[in-house]
């Protein structure tokens, strides 16, 4: 039985992306969930997974760097589809509790950075505590207790703990929810990726991702490769830079291309780009994007 992995525990969004596509699978497949991405990936490296559900963007936050940063250096990595959840963020509590007597907002660094206009408004008075997913928040509120690993409750008598997260992880924790639609904006959307060992097939509607880093103080060296597309009429959906962590301004760039790896004009392209830059790694090819219901 092929494993599925996400991040866990249950009530995430990555867990919801993960049981639509474990609904969506041809094969006999078991969701295995992991308490945080660097785990999850570690897994999938590891082969105790065959397939991995990893969150890769959001429309107000950007990219998540976690998963990113791994998949440079994750071997034998490829991206095999691709799904846009639309996000409506809630503030819950234990027990009905208006904004002013909540004393500390727990949740993922994500959603957070995705409601910091209401944080700012409405509970600038509360600490904010990140956790390793909003289901971990919400369990954390449930049972009135923080993480050891951040901090401890001085007060538990005066003390009135909140998470942000899905209106589902609400119901399956029992909490109370004190505001409804608290991100910062209504268009809201968390862009995934299932990762596998194996590349897909073209089917006449793909994207490919790739990334690569160019050779420090050679001018010009980016645009060079980003004119390979250009000359080619290939159209760049998406180009993003992150830090190689290898030395102060050296960068790797992440690109989502049309077409497929397999397309004769593509696969020129990419062996092109390949020859031109210091490193290079394809991440894979994958359909449009999927958009799943709110």
């Amino acid at each position: 039985m092929s494993k599925i992995g996400y991040l866990g525990p249950k009530g995430t969004y990555s867990e919801s992306v993960a049981q639509w596509y474990h609904s969506q699978a041809s094969y006999d497949s078991t969701l295995i969930s992991y308490v945080s991405l660097s785990r999850l990936l570690e897994a999938f490296e590891s082969g105790d997974i065959k397939e991995a559900v990893v969150p890769v963007e959001n429309s107000l936050e950007g990219p998540v760097s976690t998963t990113l940063d791994r998949l440079v250096d994750i071997s034998s990595v490829q991206v095999i589809k691709e799904v846009d959840l639309p996000i409506h963020h809630v503030l819950m509590t234990k027990c009905p509790r208006s904004l002013q007597e909540i004393t500390h907002v727990l949740s993922h660094s994500q959603p957070l950075g995705q409601c910091q206009g209401f944080i700012h408004e409405y509970l600038s008075h509360a600490q904010i505590f990140s956790t390793t997913s909003t289901a971990a928040a919400a369990k954390s509120v449930d049972e009135h207790q923080l993480d050891p690993n951040f901090s401890v409750i001085e007060n538990p008598q005066t003390s009135f703990l909140s998470a942000i997260g899905s209106i589902r992880l609400a119901r399956l924790y029992n909490l109370c929810v004190v505001q409804d639609a608290i991100n910062d904006s209504s268009q809201n959307y968390t862009r995934f990726w299932i990762i596998s060992k194996h590349a897909t097939q073209p089917t006449g509607q793909d994207k490919t991702a790739i990334v690569f880093s160019t050779y420090k103080d050679t001018p010009g060296s980016l645009v060079t490769i980003l004119e390979e597309f250009s000359q080619h009429a290939i159209n760049l959906s998406k180009i993003i830079s992150r830090p190689s962590k290898k030395s102060l301004g050296d960068y790797v760039f992440f690109i989502d291309c049309e077409g497929h790896q397999h397309d004769a004009v593509l696969a020129d392209v990419l062996a092109r780009v390949k020859s031109k830059a210091l490193f290079y790694k394809t991440l894979g090819s994958f359909p449009n994007a999927e958009v799943l219901d709110a």
